[in-house]
């Protein structure tokens, strides 16, 4: 099964690779479907998770339609975590640091580009046991010309 491109630039980016220091170190990042122990408190963490469109269609005219421009894009999904009870200040820092990661960050060669970023779109932010959780969303798109 081939890898995903886009998950996978993302992972590189925030944790590093063997010749690019990692893009964040500020806390510790879970990553959907894996293990992952939950610091103890105060310390916060994020957790990362990918949303998107796998084909959306850009240009018509093509001789067969599949030859034609297809662009992938979706949404980077990053909950930061914080103690219950101690404030949010500190947590919409981190949100906004991570934000400012993507901000005119192209990855793949500059295919893969970052554009909005939002801090609490899901609404007031949710508590996950003694965990206060704050969403950042930022907007993605990987175009294939």
């Amino acid at each position: 099964m081939a890898a995903d491109a886009v998950y996978d630039a993302i992972r590189a980016y925030l944790e590093g690779t063997e010749s690019t220091p990692p893009a964040w170190t500020a806390t510790r990042i879970r990553w959907e479907n894996e293990d992952f122990v939950k610091p103890e408190p105060p310390s916060p963490w994020i957790a990362v998770a990918l949303t998107g469109v796998v084909y959306g269609q850009q240009s018509i005219g093509a001789a067969t339609q599949a030859d034609n421009r297809w662009d992938e894009d979706g949404t980077l999904w990053i909950s930061v975590f914080a103690p219950v009870g101690q404030g949010v200040s500190e947590i919409r820092a981190l949100c906004k640091q991570l934000a400012d990661l993507f901000r005119g960050t192209t990855l793949l060669g500059g295919a893969l580009e970052f554009m909005d970023a939002a801090i609490g779109t899901n609404g007031p932010a949710a508590e996950e046991g003694n965990w206060f959780e704050l969403l950042v969303a930022i907007d993605w798109r990987r175009m294939e010309a």
